[in-house]
């Protein structure tokens, strides 16, 4: 019998976490960064992070949300929303130098929306997952998960 996601931590919410502690650190990096150059440098370190992720939610996460857990489907529709939305901004941060600016401004609502991507994953989506498939599961998904952030092109 597997054990509910409740029960005990498994990798695929360590996986997530661990994530959010990246991403925390690369955008504090880039908010103390004056020089644009390196300001740009960062801000596509970033982007190239948020691909990948983006790009393992949906080969992942999303279809395993999807066939598991009732009502996944909707979850899985939000979830590529705040993609979709993620996605956007970094296109306009794309666009920049890193000298403008509007270059803080954008980063800083490309954190929040990252922010509130992932804090709906670690609050509504990945419990839901986890209570679903059982915790041996969600290990081999985190671990999935993780290879496919790893492999995506950067």
């Amino acid at each position: 019998m597997t054990t509910s996601g409740g029960e005990q931590g498994n990798r695929l919410m360590e996986v997530v976490a661990a994530e959010g502690r990246e991403l925390e650190a690369d955008f504090g990096r880039l908010e103390a960064e004056l020089d644009p150059g390196e300001r740009r440098r960062l801000a596509d370190q970033i982007l190239q992070r948020l691909a990948a992720h983006a790009a393992a939610r949906r080969e992942v996460l999303y279809p395993r949300l999807s066939r598991d857990v009732p009502d996944g489907d909707s979850m899985v529709d939000l979830g590529i929303l705040g993609l979709d939305q993620v996605e956007r901004t970094g296109r306009e941060i794309a666009d920049l130098s890193g000298a403008e600016a509007t270059f803080h401004h954008l980063v800083t609502k490309l954190a929040t929306e990252v922010w509130e991507h992932l804090d709906e994953e670690e609050s509504e989506v990945l419990p839901a997952l986890v209570d679903a498939i059982g915790v041996d599961a969600a290990n081999e998904l985190g671990d999935e998960l993780a290879r496919a952030e790893t492999a995506a092109p950067r």
